[in-house]
């Protein structure tokens, strides 16, 4: 196992675990529902099977696993995660759901578990292309604690 998934699970480790326990009530015969977006590639997708894979599906059974729990995943659109949530359809949400303090006063959110990276890309040649600027990476957000 590479170290950075190693990194990665350790982390998500700690921040699942509370988050199921809130989720599970102390009721450990409960099945948790996670509910993922299952059309975000390679996060989740949906196999034409019906099932859900990819790197996020993976690691929720890894974790269940570990802390000996029965966890069942739901596909929900991702418009519909924060209402699906509150509506009780479904225990927990994992799925690339940016923090925002709108959503703070609606949702408990958890230490995130990765990050997402994101890139704007032009053909070589056109004029975008030349304004990348001498650092790889552009930070949109004040917030120092995001890298």
């Amino acid at each position: 196992m590479n170290t950075i998934y190693t990194r990665v699970l350790k982390a998500s480790l700690v921040t699942f675990l509370g988050v199921l326990a809130l989720a599970g009530n102390g009721a450990q015969a409960k099945t948790v529902k996670v509910a993922l977006e299952g059309n975000y590639a390679p996060w989740n997708l949906t196999l034409p099977n019906g099932k859900i894979s990819g790197f996020e599906p993976e690691l929720l059974d890894n974790l269940c696993k570990r802390v000996n729990l029965q966890c069942e995943t739901v596909a929900q659109d991702f418009d519909g995660l924060i209402n699906g949530l509150q509506a009780g359809k479904f225990d927990v949400v994992m799925d690339a759901l940016a923090i925002t303090p709108e959503r703070q006063q609606a949702i408990a959110f958890s230490k995130p578990y990765a990050a997402t990276p994101a890139a704007f890309a032009a053909l070589d040649g056109h004029g975008l292309a030349n304004t990348t600027g001498k650092t790889p990476f552009l930070k949109l957000t004040g917030d120092p604690k995001i890298d």
